[in-house]
């Protein structure tokens, strides 16, 4: 069976987030570890950003300018998408992310 550490801690209460440690906790009580997988992110630099404000571009039907934030000044977007408006919550990719593929 395959069972999170995020899952498990909603049951009991972990004394550390150390992979290593818990599977030596766990095989200590009779429980047997078959292995462990770390899961990571393919992407890196990916963050939420609330969406200020919508315009048309004046240069072309199928894309809007739109200004971001993520806290702090205002970010210029040009972005293809329809499906929000102001007030959304976005991802963003900052300058220098990375993403699958």
């Amino acid at each position: 069976m395959k069972v999170s550490l995020a899952w498990l801690s909603d049951y009991i209460t972990l004394p550390t987030s150390d992979p290593d440690e818990i599977r030596g906790a766990l095989a200590s009580l009779g429980h047997e570890v078959e292995g462990v997988e770390m899961l990571a992110p393919e992407w890196t630099g990916v963050v939420v950003a609330e969406v200020i404000d919508v315009e048309p571009h004046p240069n072309a039907d199928k894309v809007r300018l739109c200004s971001v934030t993520t806290g702090g000044e205002p970010i210029a977007v040009v972005c293809g998408a329809w499906n929000f408006e102001a007030g959304a919550l976005v991802s963003y990719a900052v300058p220098g992310a990375v993403l699958p593929g």
